[in-house]
């Protein structure tokens, strides 16, 4: 049986991408922002700015190196 799940895309920049509406909870608080969507991943990137709203203390986690783009 093939399963799939379809992601609704949007225009960024010349590009359409798989970008969806999501819901972040941290300590302090929830926000609704836009989340990419890539299958194939393995790391989940957030902003600075949004962690620290979040209340999330990204200084304790450990530190890797990914390039991007």
């Amino acid at each position: 049986m093939n399963r799939s799940i379809v992601f609704p895309y949007k225009k960024l920049f010349s590009d359409f991408v798989p970008i969806i509406d999501i819901k972040i909870r941290g300590p302090k608080r929830t926000i609704e922002t836009e989340g990419f969507v890539d299958s194939g991943a393995s790391t989940t990137i957030v902003q600075t700015k949004i962690a620290e709203r979040l209340g999330i203390d990204y200084t304790k986690g450990r530190r890797d190196f990914t390039m991007i783009g």
